[in-house]
């Protein structure tokens, strides 16, 4: 599962925590493991129990009459690392989509002392004071492109000393509080030397997916006339389609992610060095 393997260790069980009402009350909950099959696992039901599984990859709740399902959760064992995520924007002259960003997130509270938000002003058009009370640190930079740019906002980063991991960002992007709520959630428990890409969606078709991120060098050693292109996976996904969030979820060898969304642990520059200056 690429999710245990991204994990620190080996995940031995999950907790699922199931809150339900009405007529399943008294009913058997079967949940489907691919080395077991299906295989019943409780019998009562209070609102919050916490029942133990491995290796489950599906929940049934048989309804009789009339239920509800209010909501639940599914967490690992292992307690979670402590992530501060310094947010790095390169931006030339893309203010509104930037204070935007910045704004959506500072604001959203399931983020709150978790970001600290570094912006590296290549066209110096940005204003200090658009930000309001977002922890932002405004960083004036000569035009020396998305690669200098994310370099000087790393090293801004590594000098602060104080974040865990950093996630770069483009300044023409949408980003929601809920992705990067994601992106922390999984960083609290990746290995030390795991990168979280995010997938691009077409923002004029947002049924359409760009990009999950893509191949290096694939096709380099055929004769082609640029043996350094690039593959990029799922590239036109059509979202709508019921067999494409199928599909979505099936993993590909990936081995580039796009600095649009792409999030790693701050020791990686300090160790590998900074962006190649493309």
């Amino acid at each position: 599962d690429p999710w245990v393997r991204a994990s620190q260790g080996s995940i031995a069980g999950a907790f699922l925590t199931i809150r339900n009402s009405g007529d399943t009350a008294d009913r058997l909950l079967s949940a489907k493991s691919p080395l077991a099959g299906e295989t019943m696992i409780h019998t009562s039901y209070k609102d919050g129990e916490v029942m133990k599984m491995r290796m489950v990859d599906g929940v049934d709740i048989p309804a009789h009459g009339e239920a509800a399902l209010h909501g639940g959760f599914v967490a690992t064992q292992r307690p979670g690392r402590t992530v501060r995520l310094a947010v790095v924007v390169t931006n030339y002259r893309r203010d509104e989509f930037v204070i935007a960003n910045i704004a959506r997130l500072h604001a959203d509270p399931l983020l709150a002392g978790s970001l600290d938000f570094y912006v590296i002003d290549n066209g110096g058009s940005l204003d200090p004071e658009a930000f309001g009370g977002a922890p932002v640190k405004l960083v004036r930079n000569p035009n020396t492109g998305g690669a200098g740019g994310f370099s000087r906002g790393m090293i801004e980063v590594l000098d602060g000393g104080q974040a865990s991991h950093i996630l770069v960002m483009d300044d023409d992007v949408i980003v929601t509080g809920e992705t990067v709520l994601r992106t922390l959630a999984f960083l609290r428990q990746a290995g030390d030397k795991t990168a979280v890409a995010g997938s691009m969606l077409d923002m004029e078709k947002p049924h359409f997916l760009h990009e999950a991120g893509a191949r290096w060098n694939f096709g380099a050693d055929v004769d082609r006339p640029s043996p350094w292109r690039m593959m990029p996976l799922k590239h036109k996904l059509y979202l709508q389609h019921p067999g494409a969030l199928d599909y979505l979820l099936f993993e590909e060898a990936s081995d580039y992610g796009a600095f649009w969304f792409f999030a790693f642990p701050a020791a990686m520059p300090a160790a590998h060095g900074l962006c190649l200056p493309f």
